[in-house]
């Protein structure tokens, strides 16, 4: 679960969980993470990820960061940018996994973008 820019899981086994810190394990995201997670949380809803959702919490547009992405998504007929928003197709959404390798290169890659934020 991500909360405040923190990735945590949770112990499974009660008496380890009550005697320890609530958190099993705290990851700190960079900014690119959370852009990425956002978008595939999003893209795992059939409703998708609205432009002004994405521009309004990171301050920058969807296209600014995963442009490339989206193009290769539509290309290959698993994503579909409508008239305020971008949604998987049913193909795509069948294929999440497929859907996700262009925006996981993105988020690598020392994208101009990412060294203002």
């Amino acid at each position: 679960m991500k909360v405040d820019g923190y990735r945590r899981t949770w112990s499974v086994r009660l008496a380890e969980y009550l005697q320890k810190d609530a958190y099993k394990e705290e990851i700190v995201l960079t900014r690119e993470d959370e852009y990425f997670e956002f978008m595939m949380m999003g893209l795992r809803m059939r409703d998708g990820v609205t432009f002004a959702r994405f521009e309004s919490r990171f301050g920058i547009s969807m296209f600014d960061i995963f442009k490339d992405a989206i193009d290769q998504g539509v290309s290959e007929a698993l994503l579909t940018v409508e008239d305020d928003r971008i949604v998987t197709t049913d193909n795509g959404f069948i294929m999440l996994d497929d859907v996700s390798l262009p925006f996981m290169d993105i988020r690598t890659t020392n994208h101009s973008s990412f060294q203002n934020q």
